[in-house]
């Protein structure tokens, strides 16, 4: 147990801290007061941070002891001798105050437990009756049942116990959804919308069951759309809806910072209708989780980077897409024109014009775009990445056009796959595309194969100054490696597998290290090479042919 004062005087382990007037706000800063850094003791090697927090009836305080929240509930205000909660507030779901479920009363628990409350309502637990909002805390702590008040009036949004966030909770059935597939719930779900947003923040829940909407969701800054995952949580767009089911407040202008959806699907229903995207935003700082976007008639995920940068400096330019996928999109997968954007694990499958567009400066790892080989439309290019991109152990197959494609400069492909399917054998697999400053790219580690007919690398644009290290291969009849004029200053590391054939690769098998093989067929300008007759020799820029002779 730890026992201290809250009016500078030290510690037993010697630390001082003062106090912190928390008024308004239900958890603590993570690193400590008013953002600082924590307090850390010398002479025990601990970090001690605490505060008081009032409530209607009661105060509490915190410390940060040995890594975890620790908290105590007191009756008065002598913030003296307080004993705090040993192991901390550990989270252990929901709690519906309306119903009392799961049921709670006082003398009944394990110490340090705590539940959320998804739905509003007042309970005797008793200790009196408690009224509880969505977003509140109810904690035990060894005799009693308490409330720690939601994230109201706090300026900022603040991480909670262990990452939990404190924000209120708008569960959509509260407010007259139905979640069956047939009922339209589009007014219920936009009520819930409104009263997050006027909160200053809040999530709204889905529970598991399928949401028809006929309505376009306008999603504000701060509020988060959340479910019990993609594949009971469903929101459907009507039939006849032709529009977006998602947009993000102010989007193509200014946009919104600091949302998100998560663990939902959205279903497009492109049977019933022509036009509209799943989720269109313009913003910083948003996140998207466990998201699958199905058979929208246009985009998967669209996200713009904002016209106007007002909160670039406050929220940072950070979009993350995790664990996402969109499958049988007619437009795009993925498209993004953001900076500092990240995707991880994303699939983009069977969506037909592009599979992930990357518009600027940002990650991708362990991505994957695909179709079946049987399908008779799938993607026609499978990734594009615009420029400043860094792509890290990713896989691109099965696009009838090419699977990937490298425009702009600065992009970096490291590892993974990129090969058609036996369904489109002819596909082009890696693109370069012409334009100004277009080159300085890497491909480092990547296996390129099953081309068939089509080139593993088409240089309609030269690259320049790029570096190519990779292993190309085909099982067929002398497919051909690469065709268009890559630049001279390209350094090559390229070695072949099965009977392909180089190309305008140049006749050298790794150039840094001057090794040269055999080598026949049409042979690009500025070569030097060995032919079959062992003899050295240089192909010019004039195309002209000269031998060299070693002395």
């Amino acid at each position: 147990m730890a026992s201290f004062t809250l009016d500078n005087t030290p510690f037993p382990d010697g630390t001082a801290v003062g106090a912190w007037d928390a008024t308004g706000y239900s958890v603590l800063p993570t690193n400590g007061p008013l953002g600082t850094a924590a307090t850390t003791s010398t002479a025990m090697g601990r970090k001690v941070t605490f505060a008081g927090l009032k409530d209607d009836t009661a105060y509490f305080a915190a410390a940060f002891v040995g890594g975890k929240w620790l908290w105590r509930r007191f009756v008065t205000a002598a913030l003296t001798d307080l004993e705090f909660l040993e192991g901390g507030i550990r989270l252990k779901g929901f709690w519906n105050a309306e119903t009392n479920k799961p049921a709670l009363v006082n003398g009944v628990g394990s110490k340090g437990e705590a539940f959320r409350v998804s739905i509003e309502g007042t309970q005797d637990l008793g200790s009196g009756a408690i009224h509880f909002d969505p977003g509140n805390l109810v904690v035990y702590d060894g005799t009693t049942w308490f409330r720690i008040l939601s994230n109201r009036t706090a300026t900022r949004l603040e991480e909670g116990i262990e990452g939990l966030p404190l924000l209120p909770v708008f569960n959509v059935l509260k407010y007259g959804a139905v979640g069956d597939g047939v009922t339209v719930d589009s007014d219920a779900v936009l009520k819930a919308v409104a009263l997050a947003k006027a909160a200053g923040g809040g999530i709204v829940y889905f529970p598991a069951g399928t949401y028809l909407i006929d309505e376009k969701l306008l999603l504000p800054s701060k509020v988060r759309l959340e479910g019990a995952g993609w594949v009971t949580s469903v929101l459907r767009r009507a039939d006849d809806h032709n529009d977006h089911l998602i947009e993000g407040e102010g989007y193509g202008g200014e946009g919104i910072f600091g949302s998100a959806v998560q663990h939902l699907q959205i279903d497009g229903n492109k049977a019933k209708n022509s036009t509209g995207s799943a989720i269109v935003v313009s913003g910083l700082a948003l996140n998207f989780h466990r998201v699958l976007c199905l058979n929208s008639p246009g985009d998967g995920i669209n996200v713009k980077y904002p016209a106007v940068e007002a909160k670039k400096q406050e929220v940072g330019t950070d979009v993350e897409l995790d664990f996402c996928r969109s499958i049988g999109c007619v437009g795009i997968g993925f498209k993004t024109t953001g900076h500092d954007t990240s995707m991880r694990d994303c699939q983009s499958i069977q969506c037909t014009e592009y599979g992930i567009y990357f518009g600027a400066n940002g990650l991708m790892l362990n991505c994957h775009t695909w179709c079946y080989a049987s399908d008779a439309t799938c993607t026609k290019i499978g990734m594009f990445l615009k420029g400043n991109i860094d792509t890290v152990n990713c896989t691109a197959e099965g696009a009838s056009e090419v699977q990937v494609q490298f425009s702009g400069s600065n992009n970096r492909w490291t590892a993974g796959d990129i090969f058609n399917s036996t369904g489109k054998p002819d596909a082009i697999l890696v693109e370069f595309l012409a334009g100004e400053n277009f080159g300085t790219h890497e491909i480092n580690g990547a296996n390129l194969h099953n081309f068939g007919n089509g080139a593993a690398l088409k240089f309609t644009g030269s690259a320049s100054n790029s570096k190519i290290r990779c292993h190309v291969f085909d099982p067929g009849t002398e497919k051909i490696a690469s065709i268009g004029e890559p630049a001279s200053s390209i350094i090559w590391d390229v070695t072949f597998g099965g009977t392909t054939k180089r190309g305008t690769i140049p006749g050298y098998h790794v150039q840094r290290r001057r090794t040269f093989v055999p080598f026949s067929g049409d042979i690009p300008n500025n070569t030097l090479y060995v032919n079959e007759a062992g003899e050295l020799r240089w192909k010019n820029n004039e195309g002209v042919i000269k031998t060299v002779k070693v002395e």
